[in-house]
């Protein structure tokens, strides 16, 4: 993930882009949880970041908010995630180990404690609601990308690979995100994310 090419991908995909999914951007905030492990990924989750702001999306990030997040990290991180309409879980190995040290109740496992707040928040919201996607989204950033980071929670979950000039994957992103039904659909019995996603049943799109 290179960050975002506004002088060509963004007006590409937004010109493929129904007018109600123009509207429907300017009212979805996305809050995004992601591990804190590097310079290099907290790079890339700030592009992806901006990439996001782009479409018009109200996006959360502790980045932005560094005034509002101060000492008081639990507080910010549970009132921003409960109030997002998705969150954006961006994995990684060091993310999958977040998750699953709060889910075994081993906080200890990680160093990064925002994360392990975030997947307890998400889990437990996940454990009240049957729909995996009404709850968070997973995604990975790059043309890369490893099954075995996902957690056990999330399998069940539509995910998506993204890339930055991946102009189909990204607008299917955005319907999915935002709760619009795409326009032109392919007239089949599933449909794919992309080559390497899982497949959607009928009932989730």
């Amino acid at each position: 993930w290179n960050g975002p090419e506004s002088d060509t991908t963004i007006p590409n995909i937004l010109s493929q882009l129904a007018p109600d999914l123009h509207e429907a951007v300017k009212t979805t905030t996305i809050y995004i949880s992601y591990a804190r492990f590097s310079d290099m990924h907290d790079s890339n989750v700030l592009y992806f970041a901006a990439w996001l702001a782009h479409f018009g999306l109200n996006v959360i990030l502790d980045k932005y908010d560094t005034i509002g997040l101060g000492k008081n990290v639990a507080g910010w991180t549970e009132r921003n995630v409960t109030r997002a309409d998705k969150v954006i879980v961006v994995l990684s190995t060091e993310y999958y180990f977040d998750w699953t040290g709060m889910a075994q109740g081993d906080e200890e496992r990680s160093s990064d404690r925002q994360a392990c707040l975030e997947a307890k928040l998400i889990q437990s919201m996940l454990m009240e609601d049957e729909s995996t996607n009404r709850v968070c989204v997973p995604v990975f950033l790059g043309p890369t990308y490893q099954r075995g980071c996902l957690p056990a929670m999330l399998e069940s979950s539509v995910w998506f690979r993204l890339c930055e000039d991946d102009i189909a994957s990204a607008r299917k992103f955005l319907y999915y995100v935002c709760g619009v039904q795409e326009h032109e659909r392919p007239d089949v019995s599933a449909v794919m994310i992309n080559a390497n996603a899982l497949s959607l049943d009928n009932s989730l799109i």
